[in-house]
């Protein structure tokens, strides 16, 4: 299979942490001008590498009890209004953080802002080590590590696998819509939390 120049992607991260909880993150990206391959495979392959650059930066604040437990892409589909699926592979989560994890559902959050004012994008980092806040307030070195986790979120990328130009942004449920980013964000000073879906499912 192939994927068109232009096409809105979905990436599904999941993390595992402890007591067999689930951590997803979702991210989305026009890409195009795929100028070495347009091959499925290849596209996923380059969707990796993205999620590998953000999470790379955040290792240390990463509890080494968390490990990454697949990824998945997506394509959206403008004739039947929803996401096909592309393709199922690995990641590579580095994480070394030592000490003692924060309770599930504690996360770190980072927003960042789209072109559209009325659309941002929210991550939150779940498995963070106690040591990264004091109280509730993160740490000088944890909110550095989180903005260049958004500095890789945010910013635009070419693809090793395609060659092509990788786009993040946001997609609106409202508008129907992908959103660019500005390349622009922001990290809460303060930890915060996040429900559970449902039992088993973490944040």
């Amino acid at each position: 299979m192939a994927i068109s120049s232009g096409t809105v992607l979905k990436i599904v991260a999941s993390l595992l942490l402890p007591d067999a909880s689930l951590a997803q993150n979702v991210f989305y990206a026009v890409i195009t001008d795929l100028v070495t391959s347009d091959d499925d495979d290849d596209v996923v392959s380059d969707m990796v590498d993205w999620v590998e650059a953000m999470f790379f930066q955040i290792v240390d604040e990463v509890s080494s009890q968390v490990a990454s437990a697949g990824l998945t892409v997506y394509e959206y589909d403008s004739v039947d209004g929803d996401w096909d699926e592309v393709g199922t592979t690995t990641w590579d989560d580095f994480f070394d953080g030592s000490g003692d994890m924060l309770p599930h559902g504690v996360a770190a959050i980072v927003h960042a802002y789209s072109l559209d004012p009325d659309v941002a994008g929210r991550k939150y980092i779940a498995g963070l080590i106690e040591s990264v806040c004091a109280e509730s307030d993160l740490t000088a070195g944890a909110i550095t590590a989180l903005g260049d986790f958004g500095t890789q979120w945010t910013t635009p990328r070419t693809g090793t696998a395609t060659g092509g130009t990788i786009a993040p942004g946001v997609w609106s449920n409202a508008q129907d819509q992908f959103r660019a980013f500005l390349v622009d964000y922001a990290v809460n000073g303060v930890v915060g939390y996040q429900r559970r879906r449902k039992p088993g499912v973490g944040i």
